[in-house]
């Protein structure tokens, strides 16, 4: 990709990783090697998308790349990196303890953050395609690999527009905070997770395969496991008894058996 005469290339987030691990010290202690190399299932994963747009790849970026050439991939995550803090406040409490204002609950229809969206990061990308777009001597197909797709273009200006809209209103409404983090579809994302795992191979499932796997699903969230594992909308028992089972009684067959076995005790 490219914007305001700077390229921003992925290799630039490796050599920073690559001259990280040869240091003592380490700027990215969170980055690893899957990170740089995905593969196809680590292209999905969230978690390592947040982990590589942080404010400390950003300060490993300018470090390690002092030329200044990496500027403007440093500042493209710093600004990812915020508007993910903003659109995922989730608790009262959370920007106390890391000491971080966009993690703030919303109480303020005239938020800045609000203003921030509308007057830094909107703008910003709106810059940097018509940067591209007006870029001369290369063809309309090579513009557009210079900027985002089109989808996260379009993808940003309904969530943040979504986020700015769905906040004022329901403060106005007489809510006393908002926590954007509650703005999700991940349930249902997880749901068809599910759903996906049950059909294994089956990529057209029937109505009655369907169904049978959401029985199988409702039966899995019933239960919570206990120990370190995943899955946040797991259910309960309703009641759990310590009583134990009554023992079987000892019939006729098992009384001979025993005393069968007692003659070749030595």
């Amino acid at each position: 990709m490219w914007n305001n005469d700077k390229y921003l290339l992925w290799s630039f987030i490796a050599q920073a990783y690559y001259r990280d691990q040869e240091g003592v010290l380490q700027h990215l202690p969170k980055i690893t090697l899957d990170h740089i190399k995905l593969s196809s299932f680590g292209k999905m994963k969230v978690s390592l998308a947040i982990q590589v747009f942080s404010k400390s790849m950003a300060n490993a970026l300018r470090f390690f790349h002092p030329d200044g050439e990496a500027d403007e991939l440093a500042r493209f995550i710093e600004l990812i990196n915020d508007f993910f803090d903003m659109a995922n406040t989730r608790s009262t409490t959370e920007h106390i303890h890391k000491k971080n204002t966009n993690l703030k609950p919303y109480s303020d229809p005239n938020d800045e953050r609000l203003t921030w969206m509308t007057n830094v990061l909107l703008p910003y990308l709106d810059q940097w395609k018509t940067n591209t777009a007006s870029r001369p001597g290369f063809t309309k197909e090579q513009q557009k690999t210079m900027f985002i797709s089109l989808q996260t273009y379009e993808g940003y200006q309904i969530t943040v527009n979504s986020i700015i809209n769905i906040v004022k209103f329901l403060l106005g409404a007489g809510f006393s905070y908002v926590l954007t983090k509650r703005f999700m579809q991940d349930v249902l994302e997880e749901y068809f997770g599910y759903q996906r795992a049950s059909g294994r191979r089956s990529e057209n499932p029937t109505a009655y395969e369907f169904g049978y796997n959401d029985i199988t699903i409702n039966m899995q969230r019933t239960i919570k496991p206990k120990g370190n594992v995943q899955g946040r909308h797991t259910g309960h028992w309703e009641k759990i008894s310590d009583e134990p089972l009554p023992k079987r009684p000892k019939t006729n067959k098992n009384i001979e058996s025993s005393s069968n076995l007692s003659k070749f005790k030595v």
